[in-house]
């Protein structure tokens, strides 16, 4: 529980209480014939999958227009789904059709307010649509406007927060900070500049000490163990299992993507 910051947990109950060719329905039944696809490498589930995304695809055009369905954590958890199934077919487009899903579904987050934080899963929607745009923003190198809500993005803050939560909450700093920086190296080395990057470093140097904390603050179980080194480059890449250099063993998955993502 303690990595987790996506919505699949969430997933169950909202499907449950879906009516039957639900929305929510299409969206899941689209993303297991697309998984399914990739697995069987069949061309038949892939066209199966493919229609079925198109027709949720249209129904959430619908919804939106609806004031009441553009607040609902069906539609929501839908569009994450969307997101999970460009990832997973991973065409040519799949990377601006993820991000266009991705930014559909933070405009939904800061229209739904405030007021989706009293509930559970609402805000565990929240937190994961708040770390797809984390991400989605280093990808196209974009800054990060603020959740419109005493505490911004932080507004979900009550000490309560997972290790994986937590971390996007340090990191949600990155992408503005990167912008910023950009604007600063192209501008004439004049003495406001200078201060301005002054600052800059030292906002840098306040991010990494956090992450450092993080990391310290982790259950044992995040950490990874060294278990052998390679010393000599792979002969074919795309056989081998190892790069030079230390081999590491992680708890799981999850960990691993965490630990990996801070560590670079």
């Amino acid at each position: 529980k303690d990595s987790m910051r996506g919505y699949l947990e969430v997933l169950y109950p909202i499907y449950q209480n879906a009516p039957s060719g639900s929305l929510v329905h299409q969206a899941t039944q689209a993303v297991a014939l697309a998984s399914l696809s990739n697995g069987f490498k069949t061309r038949i589930l892939r066209l199966e999958a493919q229609k079925l995304y198109g027709k949720a695809l249209l129904e959430v055009g619908e919804a939106i227009k609806d004031p009441v369905k553009a607040r609902s954590d069906e539609l929501l958890i839908s569009i994450l789904l969307f997101s999970l199934y460009e990832a997973i077919t991973s065409s040519q487009d799949s990377r601006a059709a993820w991000t266009h899903h991705i930014s559909g579904a933070v405009q939904l987050v800061k229209l739904r307010g405030e007021e989706q934080l009293k509930n559970p899963v609402s805000r565990q929607l929240f937190r994961a649509v708040r770390s797809s745009m984390l991400t989605s923003s280093i990808v196209q190198g974009k800054s990060i406007d603020d959740f419109p809500a005493p505490g911004g993005w932080n507004c979900d803050d009550d000490g309560e927060l997972n290790a994986a939560n937590r971390l996007t909450l340090i990191c949600l700093r990155l992408p503005n900070v990167k912008k910023y920086a950009q604007d600063l190296l192209t501008q004439e080395k004049t003495p406001k500049i200078v201060h301005e990057m002054m600052d800059l470093i030292r906002t840098a140097k306040d991010i990494d000490s956090q992450l450092e904390h993080w990391a310290l603050t982790v259950p044992e179980e995040w950490e990874y163990h060294t278990i052998e080194y390679c010393r000599e480059e792979p002969k074919n890449l795309y056989t081998s299992q190892y790069w030079r250099g230390p081999i590491h063993e992680y708890y799981d998955v999850c960990h691993a993507h965490i630990i990996v993502l801070v560590d670079r």
